[in-house]
């Protein structure tokens, strides 16, 4: 959504954001006609109801899956699991619809970005980050291997901006927080995906937890200039290791 600068996308997440709309339910409604004739009718007040909680859970893939480079074949193996309860299945065909139709219609300018990611990884051979960090691609090796290679390659250079800014951002949290707090009361200890860890003494446990929200969300709106300021971070403290 910052990338592409999709203006339909940035308001759809903000709104859910605020609890004023749900992005899967926004797909839902203008996606899924073809799956279920009520499809169209999902409000955030059905959110827990059938079969809009069912068809719902099956939307999730495709906004995920497309930022990974999802085919339609790979896309209605994973919504059919979703939809079974409901008895109904999605066809290849109506999966690759749907990828074509979130890319064209719903969220134009994020299609053509995604696009556009794709062709500079198989015409350059690659793709950087926020940050600048790039990941590069053999395009010659590709070349020789056929079609099938060029199109993982392009796949991976839409996906790779988009992961890799995830981890430019961690990675400017923790030098933030590096810098915002006392080093001898804490101190970083683990990532785990988008989540840091850190140790702290008693007393300064809970200082050290608005200070690392502080960093996350500096990182955040430092990268995402349009976005940023919408990313909410939530610390927790717990005196053992869990969730």
């Amino acid at each position: 959504a910052d990338m592409s600068r999709d203006a339909t996308l940035c308001d759809v997440i903000v709104q859910s954001a605020r609890g004023e709309q749900d992005i899967h339910l926004y797909v839902v409604r203008h996606a899924f006609s073809e799956l279920h004739p009520d499809a169209h009718k999902a409000t955030l007040a059905d959110k827990k109801k059938q079969p809009f909680a069912t068809l719902r859970n099956a939307a999730k893939p495709v906004s995920y899956g497309i930022a990974y480079g999802i085919t339609g074949a790979a896309l209605s193996e994973t919504i059919n699991h979703a939809l079974a309860p409901l008895g109904i299945r999605c066809t290849v065909e109506q999966a690759q619809q749907i990828v074509d139709l979130w890319k064209t219609k719903l969220f134009p300018a994020a299609g053509r970005w995604l696009e556009g990611q794709a062709h500079a990884g198989q015409r350059l051979g690659y793709v950087s980050t926020a940050l600048g960090r790039c990941r590069y691609f053999d395009i010659q090796q590709a070349m020789r291997k056929g079609r099938a290679e060029l199109a993982a390659i392009g796949r991976k250079a839409s996906n790779a901006p988009i992961q890799g800014t995830c981890a430019d951002m961690l990675k400017l949290a923790m030098v933030l927080f590096a810098t915002y707090a006392d080093p001898k009361r804490a101190q970083m200890v683990m990532t785990v995906h988008d989540e840091l860890v850190v140790h702290a003494t008693d007393d300064y446990a809970q200082e050290a937890a608005s200070l690392l929200k502080k960093a996350m969300e500096d990182a955040a709106q430092a990268l995402l200039p349009v976005m940023g300021r919408f990313v909410v971070v939530e610390p927790s403290i717990s005196d053992k290791y869990d969730k």
